[in-house]
């Protein structure tokens, strides 16, 4: 499905959602119309962050990527060189330094794509697809992936990505995930024993 909301919890409210990209203008964004839901989606995200508490989820950041690039990046669908995209990527640094530098949780969903090795060859690894710096500014970066089961089954897992913060846990799978062990197991602890036995735990 089409992920283009942010979604928004302050304090104790309950979630609520705003389009960043409302559908009848999906495939007919320029870049005034980008700059102005850029504006309305840091305008939510700074009323967000003032409120002291709560938690943010851009679903997709993918998507909310394109929103950034088609807002900044002149002549993006005709060959724009790096140095054209200095001020999207200094608007996204700028936006991801405020909430992860806030007292709100920050989760952000991606489409994810291949990663090649020289221009043709597949690695078979996996990396977020959108903004580039974005794993740098998490805690934890996640996959999600569908396994089968002996039986012909399926089954849930979440893989565990790049963890500065604990690269113990990089490579390991968790299956059927919730977002209490992911954030217990990713968030960084000041017990390492502490995260292991919740890992063995869970894991088991």
């Amino acid at each position: 499905r089409s992920m283009d909301h942010l979604l928004v919890q302050l304090g104790d409210k309950e979630f609520y959602y705003v389009d960043f990209i409302p559908h009848d203008m999906i495939g007919e964004v320029d870049m005034p119309i980008a700059k102005a839901l850029f504006a309305n989606a840091k305008r939510l995200l700074t009323d967000a962050i003032a409120s002291g508490s709560g938690t943010v989820v851009i679903d997709g950041g993918t998507r909310f990527w394109d929103v950034v690039t088609e807002a900044f990046v002149p002549n993006k669908d005709n060959g724009a060189m790096p140095k054209a995209y200095q001020k999207a990527n200094s608007e996204m640094e700028h936006l991801l330094d405020k909430l992860v530098n806030s007292p709100l949780h920050l989760v952000v969903t991606n489409q994810q794509r291949p990663i090649y090795s020289g221009a043709t060859k597949n690695t078979g690894e996996f990396e977020p697809a959108g903004c580039s710096r974005l794993p740098y500014w998490v805690f934890a970066v996640l996959r999600g992936r569908k396994l089968k089961n002996v039986d012909g089954g399926t089954y849930h897992v979440v893989e565990f990505g790049d963890n500065g913060y604990d690269t113990r846990l990089e490579g390991r799978q968790l299956k059927d995930p919730t977002f209490e062990k992911l954030y217990a197991l990713s968030y960084p602890l000041s017990n390492p024993e502490l995260n292991e036995a919740l890992w063995m735990e869970w894991s088991s």
